[in-house]
């Protein structure tokens, strides 16, 4: 996936500036049981944005990602023993959650004197 940050900071003259970023990540979250073919959720939220102003021109960000993934696969049972109708159902094989931490260091394109808000978000998770 991707995290695209929004970075919001004040340059040396005081004036509000913004610079954009993609970060490409990966993780791997381990579920016992599933198979290529079966049905994955994922759920990713983005728990903490943490920042530093290392110089007037680098800045060292940590975002921290929580993932929860459940796997299902598609089953068709009978509600009744006979002849009754079939239902699909979709049934939990397993589940499992994964933190990551991704760190980057950014040059701004102008100094700063300080950095007022980072915002992310995830994108283009498979």
């Amino acid at each position: 996936g991707v995290i695209h940050k929004q970075i919001f900071f004040v340059d040396t003259s005081g004036l509000e500036r913004h610079q954009a970023e993609d970060v490409p990540f990966s993780t791997f979250v381990d579920v016992p049981g599933a198979v290529a073919g079966m049905n994955v959720q994922i759920h990713s939220e983005i728990e903490t944005v943490l920042f530093e102003l290392l110089t007037q021109t680098e800045l060292l960000q940590k975002v921290v990602i929580q993932f929860f993934v459940k796997v299902t696969q598609s089953v068709q049972i009978r509600v009744t023993e006979g002849t009754g109708p079939l239902f699909k159902l979709a049934e939990v094989i397993g589940e499992n959650s994964e933190q990551i931490l991704s760190e980057s260091n950014v040059i701004l394109e102008r100094p700063a004197i300080k950095v007022r808000e980072i915002v992310a978000r995830i994108q283009d998770v498979v």
